[in-house]
């Protein structure tokens, strides 16, 4: 049986998972530091809503959007289905990515840029920044040295040496 997503990522506790958390530790400390005071949230790219486990308290409003690669947003509805206020959307394209004319307190957007068309990132962003009044949080992998060369390696064997698990093109 294929690992999900969270258990490639996060489970065990070698450096894989410890880089993947840390921008989760990463978002509460912020947050904490600067006081950030919210009521409602929207993030684009939430896959589970694994962030609203790292905020200091918890949003009475949470509105995610995501492509749903391997049916993170299943594993959000199943895990806040108690939470109505908590409501998230698939968007796989920009025409998809269509906030309500409520306006948020906090926006977060990590590590998910990287994954989109470069042409419709302002678009994403622009769309954002609308859609939050408070605060904005974006992160994208910031991966230099010796992480970047073993990550680019890895990519290029998976490449041309295992076809069937070909990266898609941006």
């Amino acid at each position: 049986m294929e690992k999900s997503y969270n258990d490639r990522l996060f489970s065990g506790h070698g450096l894989r998972s410890w880089l993947h958390s840390s921008r989760f530790l990463w978002l509460k400390k912020i947050l904490k530091i600067y006081a950030v005071n919210y009521t409602s949230i929207i993030e684009l790219g939430c896959y589970d809503g694994k962030s609203i486990n790292y905020l200091p308290y918890p949003p009475k409003q949470y509105t995610g959007y995501d492509a749903n690669w391997e049916k993170g947003l299943d594993v959000f509805k199943e895990i806040w289905k108690n939470k109505y206020f908590y409501q998230v959307y698939s968007c796989s394209s920009i025409d998809e990515f269509n906030p309500t004319k409520e306006i948020f307190d906090l926006a977060i957007c990590m590590e998910t840029l990287e994954h989109v068309p470069r042409k419709d990132i302002p678009i994403y962003l622009n769309k954002l920044a609308n859609s939050c009044n408070l605060y904005t949080i974006i992160t994208v992998p910031n991966e230099i040295g010796i992480l970047f060369f073993f990550k680019h390696i890895f990519k290029l064997f998976l490449h041309y040496f295992l076809p069937s698990k070909r990266l898609k093109p941006y």
